[in-house]
């Protein structure tokens, strides 16, 4: 049966939770309604297909809904509103550990359906917000993303640019590497960030950064060494760990690969970016039968997973 409970924050009620209140004093509710006919006739979008078994979120003003009249208004819902309010829950399973389940993922294909480019797009309004100082709704729009991509390396140099002791991410060179880096143009991003580093040479943030730009440029060992630098700076996380491994294993260094991933895997042991790296490193040191193990441990969690199933195909 679908549950409804991550009640973590906000005031619950029996069809749904309510948030706020936002920066104009309205709060905001999320409410669980039947999947409309008129969304299911949409599908199958970009490969999705709806799972009428599943209640749909939609957000709407707090005050603008009567409980007992939530069926009513299934004929003014639009995607932005279903697309609201399905990253709100999914903002919830990510916060509450649950981002693997399987709710979480239904949702979470569902708006990348229906909003293929919302990396790009959230991750524009992020770092206008930043540049504007307003840092409340850039958090929102990179919990948003973290919870879509969960450990995406645009996402994490994204998330590093929020202050936290200190403004420094906030400067317009970081901004602005973001900007080009995320664009393609890494050789002018990577330009900005050594600026940058040259004021603030301990910023985790900015080793971080700068290494995934050199790991975009297939520059592996100059991109090690920057996630190397990150990690001694501070930013010893699960995402770093991932990006370095990815680098060594590139360069042919299958034991400090292995030896990061597993770390990595210690602090998240349901990530199935990070699992089926492992198996992929399985692969190639001709460990087949572990790789397969690796393999089918990521599709129990997401059997969706593009990366296991290019790899692996079950008998």
């Amino acid at each position: 049966m679908f549950d409804t409970g991550i009640h973590s924050g906000g005031k619950d009620g029996p069809h749904g939770f309510t948030l706020g209140p936002n920066g104009d004093g309205t709060e905001v509710r999320v409410v669980f309604l039947p999947v409309p006919k008129s969304l299911a006739s949409k599908c199958p979008v970009n490969g999705f297909s709806i799972n009428d078994s599943i209640p749909i979120p939609v957000e709407v003003a707090s005050n603008s809904v009567a409980e007992s009249h939530l069926p009513a208004v299934l004929g003014d819902i639009t995607i932005e509103m279903i697309v609201a309010g399905m990253i709100r829950v999914i903002c919830r399973y990510t916060a509450a550990g649950k981002a693997d389940d399987e709710v979480s993922r239904y949702y979470r294909s569902f708006v990348l359906a229906f909003k293929p480019d919302i990396l790009a797009e959230f991750s524009a309004a992020a770092m206008a917000n930043i540049k504007n100082g307003a840092y409340g709704r850039a958090r929102e729009a990179v919990a948003a993303l973290y919870g879509l991509f969960p450990g995406a390396p645009e996402v994490t140099a994204l998330e590093s640019m929020l202050p936290v002791e200190s403004g420094a991410c906030g400067e317009s060179d970081y901004v602005e590497a973001y900007r080009l880096i995320s664009g393609g143009s890494e050789e002018a991003g990577m330009k900005k960030l050594r600026k940058f580093l040259e004021r603030h040479p301990d910023s985790w943030n900015g080793w971080f950064m700068l290494g995934w730009a050199l790991r975009r440029l297939k520059r592996w060992e100059d991109a090690a060494a920057c996630f190397h630098k990150s990690m001694e700076a501070g930013g010893g996380c699960p995402d770093t760990s991932n990006e370095l491994a990815i680098c060594l294993m590139e360069s042919g260094d299958y034991a400090g690969a292995r030896r990061h991933l597993e770390k990595a895997l210690s602090e998240d042991a349901e990530n199935t970016k990070l699992i089926s790296n492992l198996a992929i490193l399985e692969l190639r040191s001709g460990h087949e039968n572990e790789a397969e193990t690796l393999f089918r441990k990521v599709l129990d969690i997401d059997p969706d997973d593009p990366i296991a199933n290019k790899f692996f195909t079950p008998s």
